[in-house]
This record gives C-alpha cells, sequence and structure tokens, in this order.
C-alpha cells in the first residue's frame, strides 16, 4: 500500500474535490466517528486516526460544497498487484451527519475516479464495502467472486472496465490485500 498520484483540485458545477489540509483532520477524523469509533471517546478517536500508519500511507480527498465547508471525505492507496498491474483502494468513505443522504458522498467517489480514469494514471478500483453494497453498485462497483470475500463484516468490490475485469480477479487472487 502506497500513496497513489495526486489529483489537483477538481472544480464541479457546486463543489469542489481537495486533499485534505492538515488543519482540517480533526473534522474529517470525525465524520467517521460513528461507524469507526470503536468505543472510543471522539478525542481518543482522533488521536487513533492521527496515529494510523494506514492513513499516512493514503491521501485523503475531501468534497468542499459550495459553502466552503467540507461535507465528504475518502482515502485513496495505490496497491501494486503481482502483476505490476496498479490499482487505487478506496477506504474510510464518509459524510458528516447532517450531510447525509445528500449525494455527496457519491460525487466525490465518482470525481475521485473519473478523474484518476480520465487522467490514464489508474483504471481498476477496489473498497470493502461495510454498508450494503447497493450503494456502491450505483458508482459502478460490483462485489468480486466469494473466493476473495475474507471478512464477513465488509463486501470486496471493484470497479474496472470488463475488458481488464478477469485479468484483476486474476491478480488479486495472487496479491494479498486486508482491509483497509
Amino acid at each position: 500500500m502506497e500513496q497513489p498520484i495526486a489529483l489537483f483540485p477538481i472544480k464541479l458545477s457546486n463543489a469542489e474535490i481537495r486533499i485534505a489540509k492538515t488543519e482540517e483532520l480533526p473534522q474529517v477524523f470525525e465524520m467517521g466517528f460513528d461507524e469507526w469509533g470503536e468505543g472510543k471517546t471522539l478525542p481518543e478517536h482522533i488521536q487513533a486516526c492521527y496515529e494510523s500508519k494506514k492513513y499516512r500511507k493514503g491521501i485523503r480527498y475531501v468534497l468542499v460544497n459550495q459553502n466552503k465547508q467540507i461535507v465528504s471525505s475518502l482515502m485513496c492507496y495505490e496497491y501494486q498487484l503481482n502483476s505490476g498491474q496498479k490499482i487505487i483502494g478506496i477506504g474510510t468513505v464518509c459524510t458528516k451527519m447532517n450531510e447525509r443522504k445528500k449525494g455527496y458522498a457519491g460525487l466525490l467517489l465518482n470525481g475521485v475516479t473519473e478523474t484518476y480514469i480520465a487522467l490514464n494514471n489508474y483504471s481498476s478500483f477496489v473498497l470493502f464495502s461495510d454498508i450494503n453494497p447497493a450503494y456502491y453498485e450505483k458508482f459502478g462497483f460490483h462485489p468480486l467472486p466469494m473466493e476473495l470475500q475474507k471478512y464477513s463484516k465488509s463486501v470486496f468490490m471493484i470497479k474496472c472496465t470488463a475488458e481488464f475485469y478477469s485479468k484483476i480477479v486474476e491478480d488479486l487472487l495472487q496479491t494479498e490485500i486486508a482491509y483497509f
């Protein structure tokens, strides 16, 4: 797991996608507290996020709405498969509690994946869905075969073109990718 190529800010009609600034991290970490706080207090959760080796290996993108407020975020990691193919792992997709169900996470997810594809940087993306996988299916992700499903509480999913699917699945069977 490494940092992928960083995207420049992506201007959308009513929002912007960019890399999170250091001073914004506490509010970004708070977005995922209800899902990943795991019995910690909010300050303990934020401290654990700062200390996470995993978080330091990725790039955290945020979606800033028309009011210049951060409303959603996600992490991108680069994985090199045994074949040499590089893919993006997407993790920690979350939205502020009072901004959920407004389409922000989907806008962020599509913006990041479609920009990486358009720039010819990456063409395949994986994620572990901790929610109903139907949500991610709306954005072109599909559950991987059962032999790649290793976590009972998460569904391992992929977004790629049909022409790459079989090769990526074969590569994923040969490459150990742990929950991220």
